[in-house]
């Protein structure tokens, strides 16, 4: 029913407001929220680092080129790539690329919430249909997208995040 918008709050960082006047209580929101639904902690069982191959792939991005990389081949496979892309206002948003030559809007190391738009719907129909799909973004952007997805594991989903903090045992 569309009763979710999003709120700026004094900060700039997006917040889910419920509209309760459109809201009919079937609890799909408070089923898939991340805050409210947290994930059990897993530790991980590989950790991997890479570059890209490609000099001016490296030179061009500001963590390796890997993301680089793995959008290439999933736009060269049909596919759609989701990331953080600054519009004429500044503002961060999530959006969607198909060609190689738009890649570069998506590069650059953004460490900040983007907005979403309607960018989950798009994503869950084109999983859907049996599209490839890349989404990169903030951990919470990628466990919001999971939940939003209601668990339903899509061979064809590909997520990327970032770790907000770590602690490296040397």
């Amino acid at each position: 029913s569309r009763c979710i918008c999003m709120k700026i709050d004094d900060e700039g960082f997006a917040y889910p407001h419920v509209e309760q006047n459109l809201c009919i209580d079937c609890g799909l929101c408070e089923s898939v929220c991340p805050v409210l639904n947290r994930n059990v902690p897993r530790i991980p069982l590989k950790t991997f680092g890479a570059v890209s191959k490609v000099p001016q792939v490296v030179d061009e991005s500001s963590s390796g080129g890997a993301f680089h990389d793995i959008a290439t081949c999933i736009l060269k496979q049909g596919g759609y790539v989701y990331g953080a892309s600054f519009d004429e206002h500044y503002d961060l948003c999530q959006v969607c690329i198909r060609k190689e030559e738009d890649l570069k809007e998506l590069q650059g190391s953004k460490y900040i919430q983007s907005r979403n738009g309607d960018s989950y719907s798009k994503i869950n129909q084109q999983l859907r249909e049996g599209h490839k799909v890349l989404s990169c973004g903030t951990p919470c952007m990628v466990a919001g997208l999971k939940k939003y997805l209601h668990g339903n594991e899509y061979p064809n989903l590909i997520t990327i995040d970032f770790i907000c903090h770590a602690y490296f045992k040397l």
